[in-house]
C-alpha cells in the first residue's frame, strides 16, 4: 500500500516505502515536468539518490522558443547517515504494571530520528559503477489532454524483447 511517504525519495528498495532492502543498484529518483498549454514552453527537472553506489544526480531541462537549456550535476552523496533533533512539549501518560505517571501540558521531551549506514567492519569492495552499463530501450510517454491524462511506458531489453509495458488512462481528478 502506497503513503505519503512515498513521495519522498527514503526508497530502500522499489517497494513501497514499508520495505527496506540492500540491492546496491537500488535507485529513488523525483522527476516533474510542465508546459505552457500552447506549447511555448516547456521544463523537466530531476533528482535521484543511488543510496548504495554513493551517488546524487539532478537534472533541469528548459525548451526556450528554439532554444534547450541544460544542466546535469553528479556528486557522491556522502551521507553515511542523517540525523534531526527535536525539541517538543507534549502531555499523555505511560503506563507499567498498572501505574499510570500523567504527563500534563507543558511537558518537555526531545525526539531524534537518524538512519544511514553505520560503518562496522569493512566496506564493500565492488566498484561504485559497472565497468559496462547494461543495454535497454526505454519509452516513457505521459502525457497530458485539457480533462485526462494517457500513461505510456515501454522497457526492451538490447534484442528489443519486451520486458514491462503499461498504458494508463486517468481523467482529472481520478484517483
Amino acid at each position: 500500500m502506497l503513503s505519503k511517504g512515498d513521495d519522498f525519495p527514503i526508497h530502500q528498495t522499489p517497494e513501497p516505502v514499508a520495505f527496506a532492502g540492500t540491492d546496491r543498484n537500488f535507485y529513488d529518483r523525483y522527476f516533474f515536468n510542465g508546459s505552457r498549454a500552447d506549447g511555448s514552453g516547456f521544463f523537466a527537472v530531476a533528482f535521484g539518490v543511488y543510496p548504495h553506489l554513493n551517488v546524487a544526480d539532478a537534472h533541469i531541462s528548459v525548451l526556450r522558443g528554439e532554444e534547450q537549456l541544460c544542466l546535469h550535476a553528479s556528486r557522491e552523496l556522502g551521507m553515511d547517515f542523517t540525523r534531526f533533533t527535536q525539541a517538543m512539549r507534549w502531555s499523555g501518560s505511560i503506563e507499567i504494571d498498572g501505574k499510570r505517571e500523567e504527563y500534563g501540558a507543558g511537558s518537555v521531551g526531545v525526539r531524534d530520528r537518524s538512519w544511514g549506514v553505520r560503518e562496522i567492519g569493512e566496506r564493500d569492495p565492488q566498484p561504485r559503477v559497472p565497468k559496462e552499463a547494461r543495454q535497454f530501450y526505454w519509452l516513457w510517454a505521459p502525457t497530458n489532454f485539457p480533462n485526462l491524462a494517457l500513461y505510456y511506458h515501454a522497457n526492451e531489453d538490447e534484442s528489443g524483447k519486451p520486458w514491462n509495458r503499461r498504458c494508463l488512462l486517468a481523467m482529472d481528478g481520478a484517483q
